[in-house]
């Protein structure tokens, strides 16, 4: 399984758009009661979307700076990207639900880069990959301010933080 995580890609123009404008009070993030549409009754989180699924225009004025961020991981890596299909800036918080459910973002072979972008206060809000069989843990991901993690199509989770939030910018392509 392809699985990289690098701590130390980002550029200084990279953090300080992302310290400026991202976690900016002026940066757009919109509520939305559940993390999946057809399983969880309520697991709220705030969202930017950036590149919705299934669509093929940019949902975010900001969209330049993330394919970017998403380039400077992919070039250094030496991964190709043949499509984008989904990126958004997700901020989960303390919502009631320790976790969120077990998912995977899409049902047909991609990869998947998660950003940190916060210096996330709850270490235990924790990102989880499982295999197949949806029990058995390959990973556990502690959020560190400008972690990238790259990974292939498994079903993940991620622990709500109990205090404070988490800003995590997530991209699939192919």
């Amino acid at each position: 399984m392809l699985l990289i995580q690098d701590d130390n890609f980002l550029s200084k123009e990279s953090k300080f758009f992302i310290e400026n404008k991202v976690l900016n009070c002026d940066f757009p993030l919109y509520y939305n009661r559940k993390i999946l549409d057809d399983s969880d009754d309520y697991n709220a989180f705030f969202c930017h979307q950036i590149l919705k699924r299934n669509e093929s225009k940019w949902n975010s004025n900001a969209h330049e700076f993330f394919q970017n961020l998403v380039f400077d991981f992919t070039d250094k890596h030496k991964i190709k990207i043949k499509e984008f299909l989904r990126m958004a800036v997700n901020v989960t918080f303390c919502n009631g639900e320790v976790v969120a459910p077990i998912h995977q973002d899409h049902n047909f072979e991609h990869l998947q880069l998660l950003i940190y972008l916060n210096d996330v206060q709850d270490k235990k809000s924790k990102t989880i990959l499982l295999k197949e069989d949806r029990k058995t843990i390959i990973k556990k991901i502690t959020p560190k301010k400008y972690r990238g993690v790259l990974f292939e199509n498994v079903p993940h989770f991620n622990y709500h933080p109990r205090f404070g939030e988490r800003y995590v910018f997530v991209s699939t392509f192919r």
